[in-house]
């Protein structure tokens, strides 16, 4: 009972682990998109505005 006991509190410890990451990897992928479509936006404004001034 005890080695069953072990092994699925391992199993759920694994389990939580592996959610837990899926969750951080999603957020850093998330961040790193909107950082890029950010910097992309700045890349194409930065144009217009010194046409804009100009």
């Amino acid at each position: 009972m005890n080695v069953l006991n072990l092994i699925k509190n391992k199993f759920l410890v694994l389990l939580i682990l592996k959610s837990l990451y899926k969750i951080f990897i999603k957020n850093f992928k998330l961040t790193i998109y909107n950082k890029d479509t950010i910097e992309m936006k700045n890349v194409a404004y930065k144009p217009l505005l010194k046409l804009g001034i100009s």
